[in-house]
This record gives structure tokens, C-alpha cells and sequence, in this order.
């Protein structure tokens, strides 16, 4: 019985089973059909990052009206226990990398903020932000989900 090293060093050579131009164009192929399948697993992978990223995204978009009706009862009633459903509401969107913007006195952006209704107070700076009736919402500090709903200071500047 011959042992596996043996097999290998007596299997023939590839010109002894095929010519040499057989060899290169089957070789060929094989070389594109292995680069041709990591391209489509790095494709897949890509794809199903991106769906999953998409169905987190389209979930927090559901999930964000209920955390505003929280966030309204708890202001309306100053009921503590639905302040801390709010924060732990908060926290766990961060854990999952959904941070909330917007606050007041922050300079209004309109690439993070959509203007509702302006007003306008000498007490305050042109263009900041007087409240926030809605939140914003952003995931992993580049895609925002959720434009914060703001109400902004103009100053007449005409004298």
C-alpha cells in the first residue's frame, strides 16, 4: 500500500495528463471562478450589512413617535416614573449607536434641524434654537433618521 507523499511524487505532471495551453486556459478559469466568488461574498456580505442597517434604521423610525407620546406625558404630567422610561429609552438607542440631537441654545443647522415657527427675542442670539417641540434622531453619527423639529430666533437685523 502506498502512503499519500508517495501517490503525490508519482502523480503525473501536468503536461504528462494535458498539453500545457489545456493547463493555462483550465487554470485560467479556475483563477477567475475563485476570484469571482470572494468578489460575490464580499458583495453578499456588503448587502446584508446594509439590509440590516436598513431594518435598524426602519424599526428606531417606528419606535421614535411612541418615545415622543413618552416624552409628552411625562412633561404634561411630571410623572417621574415616565421620565425614567424616557432615559432608559434614550440609553438603550445609544447602546445601539441612536443618539438624539437638538436642544435649545444650540445655533439652528439646517442639515439637522427643520425650522417649525420663528420668533423673535432680543434675549437670545439670531438663529439659535428657543425649543424643541421634536427631537431629532441620528445613527452613528452620520445618517440621521429623524430631522429635530425646532422653533428659531430671528432678529431683525434692519434698523
Amino acid at each position: 500500500m502506498k502512503t499519500e507523499k508517495e501517490l503525490i511524487e508519482k502523480a503525473p505532471i501536468h503536461s504528462e495528463c494535458v498539453s500545457k495551453e489545456k493547463y493555462d486556459e483550465l487554470n485560467d478559469k479556475y483563477l477567475r471562478s475563485v476570484a469571482d466568488y470572494q468578489n460575490l461574498k464580499r458583495r453578499t456580505e456588503a448587502d446584508n450589512t446594509r439590509l440590516f442597517v436598513d431594518m435598524k434604521k426602519r424599526l428606531i423610525n417606528d419606535l421614535l413617535p411612541i418615545l415622543d407620546d413618552i416624552r409628552l406625558a411625562a412633561e404634561t404630567t411630571q410623572e417621574e416614573g415616565l421620565f425614567a422610561i424616557y432615559r432608559k429609552t434614550i440609553q438603550m438607542l445609544a447602546k445601539h449607536g441612536v443618539y438624539q440631537f437638538g436642544a435649545e441654545g444650540e445655533q439652528f443647522d439646517d442639515n439637522r434641524h427643520n425650522a417649525i415657527m420663528t420668533e423673535s427675542n432680543s434675549n437670545y442670539a439670531h438663529n439659535e434654537i428657543l425649543s424643541v417641540p421634536k427631537y431629532g434622531y441620528i445613527f452613528n453619527d452620520k445618517d440621521i433618521i429623524r430631522y429635530a423639529d425646532v422653533v428659531v430666533n430671528i432678529l431683525n437685523t434692519e434698523n
